[in-house]
C-alpha cells in the first residue's frame, strides 16, 4: 500500500504545509517569464472509454485527492485536502488558464469549480457501465455534502449564486 496510506495524519498535515511553503516561494517567482514548454499534449481516456485531448494532470489529482477502493484516502484526509484546495493558494499547473479557471482562494468562482469538478467526476462514474464505481461516487457525493455545509452560504454571499451540483442515484 502506498506510503501516504499508512502515515499518521500529523505527518499529512505537516506535508500540507511544506508543500504550501514551497508554493509561495514558486508565486514570488516573476510570472512574465515564459518559460518554454517541452511536454507534449497527452491523449487521455474517460471514464466511459471515449479519448480526448485534456491536461496530464487535474488539480485534484495534483493534491493527492483520490476516492474508491484502490486509491481511496480516508475522509478526513480527503477533507483537509478540499479545505485546503478552497482556502489556499493553489500552484500553477498544466498552464495559466487552466489554474485561472479555479478563482481565488475563498470565493464562489473556487467553490463552484471544486464542486462542479467533483460533480462531474461522480456523474462520468455513474454513467461507465463497464466498472463498478459504486464506492467512489458514494464518497464524493459524501464531499459534496461536506463541501455544501461547510463553505456553501446563498444568503450570506452574493458569490453563491448558483445551484450546488448533485449527483444522483
Amino acid at each position: 500500500m502506498p506510503e501516504i496510506y499508512r502515515r499518521d495524519y500529523s505527518q499529512y498535515v505537516t506535508d500540507v504545509r511544506e508543500l504550501q511553503r514551497r508554493w509561495e516561494c514558486l508565486n514570488r517567482i516573476d510570472k512574465t517569464i515564459r518559460w518554454p514548454r517541452t511536454a507534449i499534449a497527452e491523449q487521455h481516456q474517460a471514464l466511459d472509454g471515449r479519448r480526448f485531448q485534456g491536461c496530464p494532470q487535474g488539480m485534484l489529482g495534483f493534491f493527492g485527492y483520490h476516492v474508491g477502493r484502490s486509491r481511496g484516502l480516508l475522509m478526513s484526509v480527503r477533507h483537509e485536502i478540499l479545505d485546503y484546495m478552497y482556502t489556499g493558494r493553489l500552484p500553477i499547473i498544466n498552464d495559466d488558464s487552466y489554474t485561472r479557471k479555479w478563482g481565488e482562494p475563498n470565493t464562489g468562482k473556487r467553490l463552484r469549480k471544486l464542486s462542479s469538478t467533483i460533480a462531474y467526476l461522480a456523474r462520468n462514474a455513474q454513467a461507465n457501465e463497464n466498472a463498478d464505481y459504486a464506492d467512489a461516487v458514494s464518497e464524493w457525493a459524501a464531499d459534496l455534502q461536506y463541501l455544501r455545509r461547510v463553505y456553501f452560504r446563498p444568503d450570506e454571499n452574493p458569490e453563491h449564486d448558483w445551484e450546488w451540483p448533485v449527483v444522483g442515484p
